[in-house]
């Protein structure tokens, strides 16, 4: 746990977050929270591409005093904790603090292309980790945030070994031809692909991109093309993209309000 500037009341505190969450996922927590009676499927949908509420969730879970021990997914995270404990914990985000100078759209953008891109390639790979793999994409890049090592930091917050190591080598620069079909390169190729929509010189990027997925996955001709083909039509992905901003302090404040309300019921 860091020491953040709340920006609820200006003043330095420990607080329980260690990252802010997307805003727009914060109205959808607190709007769902108001609905009631949702499900854990819905609740998933909601805030699984939100690096700050799979975060917590996971720290949360892996504190249950029904079942200790760390949670390799978001999946079974809601499940350990129950829909209702687990939406009290995501009614307890913490937003942006836009004085701060760091590219936080940025940030988001790269962990949400990153964790759509490595779901299509498992998929792809058929792997049977995909719900694994999607929580290591979505947190891989938390050093950006922290000015840090992503996999350590992790660690740290009490991540799964396996989670953290497939991070870890993600960003190594050996992963060796032919590794292929492990989740490292999944997410390394996820990444690459990600930076191709990031990057002002996407045909650069293209191009290393393809390169990458030659090397990591030579026996699989056109991974690149294939998985771009199929999350073009995903309209699910690149709306949560558009829909990004930063909110208004006077936002900030109401969803706050709304969310401590909530968290009362």
């Amino acid at each position: 746990m860091g020491i953040f500037r709340d920006g609820r009341d200006g003043r330095s505190s420990v607080y329980g977050r260690c990252l802010p969450s997307i805003p727009t996922t914060a109205v959808c927590i607190v709007e769902l929270a108001q609905r009631g009676g949702c499900g854990g499927a819905e609740l998933w949908q909601v805030v699984h591409r939100d690096p700050a509420s799979v975060l917590a969730l996971l720290q949360t879970a892996r504190r249950c005093r029904r079942m200790r021990g760390a949670c390799e997914s978001l999946q079974a995270a809601i499940e350990r904790l129950g829909v209702s404990r687990a939406l009290h914990v995501c009614l307890e985000f913490r937003l942006p603090d836009v004085r701060m100078p760091v590219d936080y759209i940025r940030y988001w953008r790269r962990a949400l292309l990153t964790a759509a891109y490595a779901r299509a390639i498992a998929g792809r790979l058929r792997s049977h980790d995909l719900e694994r793999i999607h929580v290591a994409a979505i947190l891989r890049n938390v050093g950006d945030l922290h000015g840090g090592d992503s996999a350590d930091w992790l660690a740290g917050q009490g991540i799964a070994a396996n989670v953290c190591a497939w991070v870890r080598s993600s960003h190594g620069p050996a992963l060796e031809a032919g590794a292929g079909h492990d989740a490292a390169a999944c997410l390394a190729l996820a990444a690459g692909m990600a930076e191709v929509w990031l990057r002002p010189d996407w045909e650069t990027g293209l191009t290393q991109t393809q390169a990458l997925a030659q090397r990591l996955f030579g026996a699989i001709p056109d991974l690149c093309s294939w998985v771009f083909g199929v999350l073009g039509p995903q309209a699910s992905d690149l709306e949560a993209l558009a829909r990004i901003r930063l909110p208004s302090r006077r936002d900030s404040e109401d969803l706050y309000r709304r969310a401590a309300a909530l968290r009362q019921r």
